[in-house]
């Protein structure tokens, strides 16, 4: 029995922290992180030496969230990211990668949409708690619907090389995403959120097709019958830190009892009153 009474008292903790914290409100939340971004390329004739190289990039989120149940809520969120992503070709265990002025055109995006996030999943202590979430929104890549043409090298003159074009297709493309967070609970009204994020465009924004190629093939022969095309299709992963409010009105936040410095008990008026009379 004296094993049981600490699990008791834990589990009665977690649940007045849970009823603390529990009471959900209208939230405002900003945040932002690292972002990575992901471009497969399509080889016709062509060596795998050749790939898509994506670097860390950062992004920024405000989002605001909606009660609409006790543990569910409905979210709409508006999300800045820059998409850098390069042309690179890897040779005898290095890596050379395009230029700023050369890299592939997909350099930022602006994401709206709404979301349904499930909250208190996993009551991972007194303070923390695991939630999740599903994302649909509308994304525009702004420089990849523009007619751009890029060089890397010096292709057709003896050297590793590629030169390229765009084919814009799309003005934007549907987006959905996932989402796995914790929240870490250190206020009545304010929280902070790690969370994790992949978000997968539905359409390509556009096509990148080579014009002309330089490689060296397995038999190290200069060769310049090989073609790629790279759809920008937006499909990345973001590392998110956000810090959220509760919008809750100082009228409806509990008023603590105060214990006064000097008390004098009232009179109890069952007691009889036995001050003398006179007549």
């Amino acid at each position: 029995m004296r094993s049981i009474h600490p699990i008791i008292g834990l589990t009665l903790l977690s649940g007045l922290s849970t009823l603390a914290y529990g009471q959900h409100y209208p939230e405002l939340a900003l945040g932002g992180g690292l972002t990575r971004a992901h471009l497969s390329m399509q080889r016709e004739q062509l060596s795998n030496r050749f790939r898509t190289v994506s670097d860390l990039a950062v992004g920024g989120t405000i989002r605001v969230l909606l009660p609409l149940q006790p543990r569910w809520m409905v979210e709409s969120q508006l999300q800045i990211s820059n998409l850098p992503v390069g042309l690179g070709y890897r040779e005898k265990g290095a890596t050379y990668y395009s230029n700023s002025s050369s890299g592939l055109p997909l350099t930022g995006m602006i994401q709206a949409g709404v979301g349904l996030r499930r909250l208190e999943l996993l009551q991972l202590g007194l303070q923390w708690t695991l939630e999740a979430a599903l994302h649909a929104s509308y994304a525009w890549a702004a420089p990849a619907v523009v007619h751009q043409t890029g060089q890397w090298g010096s292709p057709g003159n003896g050297q590793i090389g590629a030169s390229w074009e765009q084919q814009p297709k799309r003005q934007g493309t549907p987006v959905t995403g996932a989402e796995v967070a914790f929240r870490y609970e250190f206020a009545e009204r304010q929280y902070v959120l790690f969370s994790l994020n992949y978000h997968y465009g539905l359409l390509p924004l556009a096509e990148i097709h080579s014009t002309q190629i330089s490689y060296f093939d397995a038999n190290n022969q200069l060769r310049t019958d090989g073609r790629f095309t790279v759809p920008l299709r937006i499909s990345y992963a973001t590392l998110q830190v956000c810090y959220g409010w509760r919008l809750k009105s100082a009228q409806e936040r509990p008023t603590r009892w105060r214990t006064p410095r000097y008390h004098i008990a009232p009179p109890d008026p069952t007691e009889e009153d036995n001050t003398d009379v006179n007549p």
